[in-house]
């Protein structure tokens, strides 16, 4: 790699124009995952030694490590047991696909069955991700509703107070 920063970023565009030549379209144009510079090497270095000239069904996975520790469960998806990064590739490997330079990031089908049934699953996870997202927000809207029942009881017995020692007092 070259320690000159000019001709670093020049290779980056010049990859990433490449990538963009190979998909029909324009750089700008391509998928925001698609524009990060390790991702398009990666792409790239995949199209080179593949071993076939047939298109395969990929999936390419921009992991947001966040989503795996926004809850009290750590390393776990949305807090749900089970549900980690490792979890999920080792998923996707017993799936039939192939990792890609073992980097957990492009994993490749062998045929498009595969392809097909795996994605119903992952349709299926995002729908249960879905209704635990509401399922949340529910119970936000639930607790903040208590705490507004528990800040009236508060000035209801304070008033009671108040008019007890009234009643006290005379």
């Amino acid at each position: 790699m070259s320690l000159n920063p000019f001709k670093f970023v020049h290779d980056k565009e010049k990859k990433l124009c490449k990538l963009a030549k190979k998909c029909g379209t324009a750089p700008e144009k391509l998928p925001t995952i698609l524009q990060n510079p390790d991702i398009v090497t990666l792409v790239l270095k995949y199209l080179k030694i593949k071993d076939t000239d047939d298109e395969m069904p990929a999936l390419l996975f921009d992991w947001n490590q966040a989503g795996f520790n926004d809850t009290n469960v750590p390393n776990c998806r949305n807090g749900v047991a089970g549900q980690t990064q490792g979890a999920i590739i080792a998923h996707i490997l017993a799936n039939g696909t192939t990792d890609v330079m073992n980097l957990n990031t492009l994993f490749i089908f062998r045929n498009e069955e595969q392809n097909s049934k795996l994605i119903a699953e992952i349709a299926e996870l995002r729908k249960e991700n879905a209704k635990l997202k509401q399922i949340i927000e529910e119970n936000k809207k639930r607790d903040v509703r208590i705490e507004e029942l528990e800040q009236k009881n508060i000035e209801l017995e304070t008033r009671l107070a108040i008019l007890e020692q009234g009643k006290e007092a005379k």
